[in-house]
């Protein structure tokens, strides 16, 4: 999933061809949340932390919010 987030953000602003301000930031958002945020953070294994886990639930879940039209 934070893979596949990374790629998303890194393509989207390419394909913002009417220069939306607003989707601009919200991948500029995405892009700072999810930075430094590593998969195994999210899964659970011993490097598991669900603090981590909750807070990248949030804040999807508040963009999404956000986004919605």
């Amino acid at each position: 999933m934070i893979s596949n987030i990374r790629d998303l953000v890194n393509v989207v602003p390419r394909l913002n061809i009417f220069g939306d301000h607003r989707l601009a930031r919200l991948f500029e958002q995405v892009k700072d949340r999810s930075a430094g945020v590593e998969p195994d953070s999210l899964r659970p294994s011993k490097t598991f932390n669900p603090v981590v886990r909750d807070r990248i639930k949030r804040d999807a879940d508040a963009l999404m919010d956000r986004s919605v039209i």
